[in-house]
């Protein structure tokens, strides 16, 4: 696997090569396959964790079985990296349900490792709902907005996951933003922040999905700083 780019440059590079088309349903094609565990992987990036045990996946876009992926879908990667750099995913997870959502449609989330704004350690946030609109969410990210105006909409989340400033969360307003020409009342929206140091040769946990019974969909956004880690995955259940 690559090392790290160890900037905010390097994220901002990445995100700006990644170029995402519309994809019909036709052609998501990507099949799971189920492994007894990380002693059979081979050159894959993400595992998937469910409570019916490990799987791996090929293709950008996923069918995904009903009876296979039930409850929380935990991707999860192989730490195999020749380097022990610190490590930062960020990733947006887009939702869609068979029946109209709740009116709160974000949440967010962050690991353990982060830095705040004032330079002390950031606690842990798992899967925090936030009451704001997806107009507000976007206004937090806009190319003016500054950190001030997302903390007073958002609240205590954006953090650096370096003490020099280099990977800053905020850093990435494009790649927060959401496509406003969606129709959000049967979705919801869940943004993460993961920090990890690289090389420990284990499988790591980075973030979870949480797929209840009226998920159809699942759009999902990853950018990091370890290139071999951004992606952008759709997973079609049926």
């Amino acid at each position: 696997m690559q090392p790290a780019c160890g900037a905010a440059i390097c994220l901002l590079s990445l995100f700006a090569a990644i170029s995402v088309e519309p994809v019909r349903a036709e052609d998501c094609t990507g099949r799971t396959a189920r492994i007894g565990g990380p002693s059979e992987l081979r050159d894959v990036r993400y595992i998937l964790r469910t409570r019916n045990g490990l799987f791996v996946f090929e293709g950008d876009c996923v069918r995904l079985d009903r009876d296979d992926f039930r409850g929380d879908i935990q991707f999860s990667i192989e730490n195999d990296f020749a380097t022990n750099d610190v490590g930062v995913v960020l990733a947006k997870s887009v939702r869609d349900f068979s029946v109209p959502t709740q009116k709160d449609k974000i949440k967010v989330s962050r690991g353990d490792g982060f830095i705040s704004k004032d330079g002390v350690s950031a606690k842990r946030l798992p899967d925090q709902p936030r009451h704001i609109t997806i107009e507000q969410w976007d206004a937090a990210h806009a190319d003016d907005a500054t950190i001030e105006t997302a903390n007073a909409i958002i609240g205590d989340w954006h953090a650096d996951s370096n003490s020099n400033g280099s990977l800053d969360s905020f850093d990435q307003k494009e790649f927060w933003r959401l496509d406003r020409a969606v129709d959000y009342s049967h979705k919801t929206v869940t943004a993460y922040m993961v920090r990890f140091t690289g090389g420990s040769r284990e499988l790591l946990d980075l973030f979870y999905v949480t797929r209840p019974t009226e998920v159809t969909r699942i759009e999902l956004d990853i950018l990091s700083n370890f290139e071999a880690l951004t992606a952008h995955f759709v997973f079609e259940i049926h």
